[in-house]
């Protein structure tokens, strides 16, 4: 078993079966109309300014080039693994108000813990001013820090 149950509910066969494929099953989702319009538009602002810095040479059909690139769908988005059961069961796994999922510490694995025993710890954990002093600030990252 991949998953450990901390709570006293009884999961169907086919959550069990999600749960059990652990963090390595990946699913591609479809990309959203508006990224496919604006990406390119963020690319080409970035290539523009490369060209004005000098860095680069653009050619004149560079962007012809990009709005095609970007109505090109690529990869398979139907998993092999995952089937219409489980999604189902994911479903009815995320709409269940009464545990929360966690992956778990240093494992491709999922905690079921009930939610009020999990937000009661997080709670305790924050109310301890040992670690989070009252006047406790986070610090702020440059925008250099957020591109490594």
């Amino acid at each position: 078993m991949r998953y450990i149950n901390l709570t006293d509910k009884h999961l169907t066969e086919d959550q069990e079966e999600l749960l059990n494929l652990g963090l390595n099953c990946q699913v591609l989702s479809f990309p959203r109309p508006y990224q496919t319009r604006l990406e390119p538009v963020a690319l080409m602002a970035d290539l523009h300014k490369l060209a004005n810095d000098g860095k680069v040479l653009l050619d004149d059909g560079i962007k012809e080039d990009l709005l095609r690139e970007a109505r090109v769908q690529r990869g398979n988005h139907n998993s092999r693994i995952l089937k219409r059961r489980h999604k189902e069961a994911a479903k009815q796994l995320r709409e269940d108000s009464s545990i929360t999922i966690r992956r778990a510490d240093k494992a491709a694995s999922f905690v079921l813990i009930p939610t009020n025993e999990y937000t009661g710890k997080l709670e305790t954990l924050l109310a301890d001013e040992s670690k989070f002093p009252e006047d406790f600030e986070e610090p702020r990252r440059s925008p250099q820090d957020k591109n490594q």
